[in-house]
């Protein structure tokens, strides 16, 4: 929706002070607010895309009673219930705002409101009577918000370029950096950033700051989602809830007063979200486009089943072709934008979400979520072995379910199964307790949780946020409805893995809207940069340059010996294959971190 900025205790000047907040004016292209108290020291600034209510009177920072000023990044999808509520208790509004609503409850209820949102925040509010700020996070962390806390000062914002006027210093912290190398998919849940001295502020809870001191509060303790009570008897009463579930997330999703569409790639959860909505009656009158990224002639290319489901869904399809012909200045300022390490580049998702605005689109319902909670990935699914032991039979299934994601399609033979059994039986005898053959399920559950929570969901949350906030384009996400995050979890193995397919509860839900070619298909896939097609073709002679250069030699983030082997090895390969490209660009990053910070952040 939106970015922000705050900062308490610093002596900038209004001029620096929105310089700063310029900083992610990519964040909101439609207009900006900047609101300071009399003696300067507190400043609160937000760069506005308009969604909701997209008059200027619901423009930000939005004050109350001349005491409570907010900055929120997010949408509540549920504030026109909320709304209602408050106005049964005699409290006004003058916008239409889902802003105002939370401002208000949150005036109202305190951090007890904060469970009874739906929706994605980062949010600031700041009551100059108490002198006191209050900051939170939503469940999941779908809203990015970094900080600094030294003494007596404090900033907040939505990306980390806006608060690195506020440093002492510049210095990156290399211990992090060697983790986020080593742990890409894993070091999002970590307070740390690339930076030393700025925080990430945790999803899922809220904070206080008064003078010096900073409180962090959680509220909402995922933990609990493992020792739930099923609502459902059997998989059928499962899937017919899910359906209805998933059915009223997209609806409220859809509240919007801009046009809304969806990035629509050939895989499962973009056509089932694409093909709910289609069911529901949307696209029929230009009210939803479903948006297909294009990468003519790579392999990675998904384009003609996506557009065979929008087709299947009667919801009108629009491509977006994605370009790999960059001048290296472009690389290096898209480092610049995305900020964070991971392996692969951020141009291809740049590039789309860009396209998708160009076309008018300003809202996207996307299928994020999926493969976390219902069981998408195969290395999440190994885990699921140790469940199935000592059932050999169970244990054969689940290697077949495996295979078939890894796209091999031959039936898994019982000498294959013998080593995984021989292998969880000397573990069951090192723990000297034959009990824990009768356990519960709990390895595989362990796994998704831990995915869903402090793996790579996390991660993939923070990057489609720069990436669809980049382009002034805001995400939603379907599938993370807390109630549907909270009902996975109630779900036992045989509901996410069945006759050899993955994610079967989402399969069976999507039975008759989405084509049954998409839902036969085994092989796992994502929706990614070719990254191995881009470093052995057209960025070649721009990676060797750097690798030759001084201000790679002098890098002191990186082991530039090891780095120049493995591109010496790759090029040499002459495979290019998508997994080595995306390594080597992966060790790259944070020297090209640093190239970028000094071009664009530090000059």
């Amino acid at each position: 929706m939106c970015g922000i900025l705050g900062t308490i205790g610093y002596k900038i000047s209004t001029e620096q002070f929105t310089h700063q907040l310029n900083k992610i004016q990519h964040r909101g292209p439609d207009g900006y607010g900047v609101w300071k108290n009399e003696e300067g020291s507190v400043q609160l600034g937000h760069r506005r895309l308009a969604i909701i209510d997209t008059d200027s009177r619901s423009n930000q920072p939005m004050t109350f009673d001349n005491r409570y000023h907010i900055v929120f990044n997010g949408e509540i999808y549920n504030y026109i219930e909320l709304r209602e509520e408050l106005q049964k208790k005699g409290v006004q509004f003058v916008t239409a705002s889902d802003t105002e609503v939370l401002l208000k409850l949150m005036i109202l209820d305190g951090p007890a409101a904060l469970s009874r949102l739906n929706g994605m925040w980062a949010f600031a509010i700041y009551d100059a009577l108490e002198q006191t700020l209050f900051i939170s996070r939503d469940r999941l962390g779908k809203k990015p918000l970094y900080y600094i806390h030294k003494g007596e000062q404090f900033a907040f914002a939505s990306e980390m370029k806006s608060l690195y006027a506020c440093l002492d210093e510049f210095v990156y912290d290399q211990e992090f950096i060697r983790y986020a190398v080593t742990n890409p998919f894993d070091n999002e849940r970590k307070p740390e950033t690339l930076v030393k001295n700025i925080f990430k502020f945790p999803a899922g809870c809220y904070g206080t700051y008064k003078k010096g001191k900073l409180e962090i509060d959680r509220y909402y303790f995922p933990e609990q989602l493992l020792h739930q009570t099923p609502a459902h008897k059997n998989f059928d009463e499962a899937v017919e809830q899910f359906r209805e579930l998933f059915e009223s997330s997209c609806k409220l999703r859809m509240r919007s007063d801009v046009p809304v569409g969806s990035a629509l790639s050939g895989g499962i959860d973009s056509g089932f979200v694409v093909s709910t909505l289609g069911k529901m009656g949307y696209g029929k009158s230009g009210d939803y486009t479903a948006l297909v990224a294009s990468f003519p002639g790579s392999e990675l290319d998904e384009t003609d089943a996506a557009l065979q489901v929008a087709a299947h869904a009667g919801v009108n399809a629009e491509k977006v072709v994605v370009q790999t012909d960059l001048h290296p200045d472009q690389i290096l300022k898209a480092v610049y934008d995305f900020e964070e390490i991971y392996l692969t580049a951020p141009i291809t998702f740049f590039q789309s979400y860009s396209g998708f605005r160009k076309k008018g689109i300003v809202v996207t319902l996307d299928g994020h979520g999926g493969d976390e909670l219902f069981g998408g990935y195969p290395f999440d699914m190994d885990k699921k072995l140790k469940d199935d032991f000592p059932n050999i039979f169970k244990m054969r299934n689940t290697l077949n379910t495996i295979q078939n994601m890894y796209g091999r399609n031959e039936e898994t033979q019982m000498n294959e199964v013998l080593p995984y059994f021989k292998g969880e039986l000397l573990q069951t005898i090192k723990k000297k307790n034959p009990l824990s053959l009768f356990e519960k399920e709990k390895y595989y559950r362990d796994q998704l949780f831990h995915s869903t929570f402090k793996g790579i969901l996390p991660t993939l949350l923070r990057n489609y946020d720069k990436y669809s906030m980049h382009a002034g384009v805001e995400v939603r996400m379907p599938f993370l409805d807390y109630r549907i995050v909270a009902f996975a979890f109630t779900l036992p193995n045989a509901y996410r893995v069945r006759n050899g397919f993955s994610k079967a509860i989402v399969r069976e839900a999507a039975k008759g809207i989405v084509p049954q070619a998409i839902l036969q298909t085994k092989l796992k896939s994502g929706w990614n940069s070719p990254m191995g097609e881009w470093l052995g073709g057209v960025w070649k002679e721009w990676l060797l340059d750097e690798l030759h250069s001084t201000a790679f030699s002098n890098c002191d983030l990186i082991d530039t010996n090891q780095l120049q082997q493995q591109a010496e090895a790759f090029y040499n390969s002459g495979s290019h294959e998508h997994v080595h490209g995306q390594q080597l660009w992966l060790q790259l990053q944070p020297y090209l971190i640093e190239k970028a910070n000094k071009a664009f952040a530090l000059s």
